[in-house]
């Protein structure tokens, strides 16, 4: 997920490793998705994504959870991590 409150200040240049990034994942790992989360809601997910280029890297734009439920903590969860959106083209995609 990523938090596009992230938009302030940053440059171009740092949103293009971003999306490069985040297409990488999406296209190479096995049932890869990712998704823009905002605590501004949806709406504004989207509409941040759509102003810095990103949308179409995203499967889906949904509020931050306030609330997780789940059998295992995220911490748990196979292929899942969290990343800085600004590191995300440094990670690797193999599971």
């Amino acid at each position: 997920m990523i938090e596009p409150s992230l938009k302030g200040g940053t440059s171009s240049a740092d949103f293009g490793k971003v999306k490069r990034g985040l297409t990488r994942i999406g296209g190479s790992t096995p049932g890869g998705s990712v998704a823009c989360w905002s605590t501004g809601g949806a709406a504004y997910a989207r509409e941040s994504a759509v102003e810095l280029g990103l949308a179409d890297c995203f499967v889906a734009f949904l509020p931050k959870p306030t609330i997780i439920l789940d059998d295992q903590p995220p911490a748990e969860w196979r292929l899942c991590r969290h990343v800085h959106p600004f590191n995300v083209a440094s990670i690797e995609t193999e599971a």
